[in-house]
């Protein structure tokens, strides 16, 4: 792991990441997908004035707009502003691509900011379940979570009951780094969109990465190929019996 991150390395992976061609939407120019904007109408400031340009109708208004952004990005002084800069659908893809430059405190920090930022991190396009698990087996704990979440993380008990909510469409999606250790969120998920189901499981806390309450979603972060008992559950389960080790 690198003591310290490398600005400029990232700065031109950015600056890559800023040339990616917009990909329309059925609602463009409203809507679009890119590393780092969500709308296609983009404000452009030309010497003392701003002005709005719609960077899906020519390329001289995406290369425009691109030379701003590759200013800004120029002067950051920090990955954090890079970082802040970014849609957050591409966060993840963003930290993969910058990880091996990072310092083990920014990477521990931005693997956490980008997984809770990412609306579907479980099944994001451009970066895999598995190497996601990875990421996270490699982080440092004490930095990935915040104090009042590592506090919370050290009173689970060694074995913990997590759920899962789930829609009609990912219905068998168990295999999953995301779980909850409230039963009612999980219900919430499941419901969000449609009559889902929840699933129940239990895991050891060893192989629990972090706790995250940033969304007040109760959210742990699991090695999902350790998880034990998965089932369908209505109801919150009790907390399972104490070994007898525990006991003593």
């Amino acid at each position: 792991m690198n003591k310290t991150t490398n600005l400029e390395t990232i700065k031109t992976v950015a600056k890559s990441l800023l040339r990616v061609p917009v990909l329309k939407t059925e609602y463009s120019p409203m809507i679009v997908s890119h590393p780092f904007t969500k709308c296609g109408i983009v404000t452009v400031l030309n010497g003392n004035d701003f002005f709005q340009l719609d960077i899906t109708q020519n390329e001289e208004s995406f290369n425009k707009w691109v030379a701003q952004m590759s200013k800004f990005i120029d002067e950051a002084d920090s990955v954090y502003h890079i970082y802040h800069m970014l849609n957050d659908s591409y966060c993840l893809m963003f930290f993969d691509s910058i990880s091996k430059y990072l310092s083990e405190q920014d990477s521990a920090t931005l693997l956490g900011e980008s997984w809770v930022s990412s609306e579907s991190a479980n099944v994001d396009a451009n970066v895999s379940k598995n190497k996601m698990l990875s990421y996270f087996k490699a982080a440092n704990k004490q930095l990935l979570m915040s104090e009042s979440e590592l506090e919370s993380f050290n009173d689970f008990d060694d074995q913990v009951v997590v759920y899962r909510g789930v829609s009609s469409r990912n219905k068998n999606h168990t295999k999953a780094l995301s779980w909850t250790t409230s039963f009612g969120k999980a219900d919430w998920f499941a419901k969000r969109w449609d009559n889902g189901i929840v699933y129940s499981a239990t895991i050891d806390k060893q192989h629990i990465f972090a706790y995250f309450d940033r969304k007040d979603e109760d959210e742990v972060i699991v090695d999902f190929n350790q998880l034990k008992n998965i089932k369908i559950t209505t109801k919150p389960l009790p907390k399972p019996e104490p070994t007898s080790i525990e006991k003593q």
